[in-house]
């Protein structure tokens, strides 16, 4: 991540956990750690044990603001809580872009 003004970025990614009304509860990999991402961030509909991947792009177009005494951005559709362990750049203008990650069965796993 570079904090030069003209690129900075983040990229994190974390399995849904559970689902409570509104939040998707999402595990972050690598992280022993439970954050909550606001349902309507997403593009498709989420799922218990789906795997994400979140950006978080600095541009001027961006219309995302973020929040450091909640460690959290807000979006046009919806909060982002970022686990503590994070640093997010700390820029105002943000883009979030949220991508699902294909469940792919191990190699090591038998297959049915």
């Amino acid at each position: 991540m570079t904090r030069s003004g003209i690129l900075s970025s983040l990229c994190l990614v974390f399995t849904i956990d559970r689902l409570e009304g509104k939040w998707a509860v999402v595990e972050w990999w690598g992280m022993a750690t439970t954050t909550d991402v606001e349902r309507s961030l997403f593009p498709t509909k989420p799922k218990e044990g789906e795997r994400w991947s979140v950006r978080l792009i600095s541009s001027p177009s961006g219309s995302g603001s973020y929040n450091p005494a909640r460690h959290a951005y807000r979006g046009p559709f919806g909060w982002l809580f970022l686990p503590r362990e994070t640093e997010g750049p700390p820029i105002q203008a943000t883009e979030i872009r949220m991508s699902q990650i294909p469940n792919i069965k191990p190699e090591c796993e038998e297959q049915t």
